[in-house]
């Protein structure tokens, strides 16, 4: 992560490039995690999710 003392100087809002630095790194963190939950969701062996494809390509419920 970032020092302590980078931190502190992005809090101020006098220096605008500090706050751009905020902001990305915000942004990247927040995609970073979402990237991770959908490589987890897409990984998970779900039957439910697979049902549930199954039956939208087919048309009719899936047997269980």
């Amino acid at each position: 992560m970032l020092p302590k003392n980078l931190k502190k100087k992005q809090l101020k809002p006098s220096s605008k490039l500090s706050q751009k630095i905020l902001i990305a790194t915000l942004i990247q963190k927040i995609s970073f995690d979402f990237g991770v939950l959908l490589q987890k969701y897409l990984k998970m062996p779900n039957p439910l999710r697979l049902h549930k494809v199954r039956w939208h390509i087919r048309g009719f419920p899936p047997a269980l």
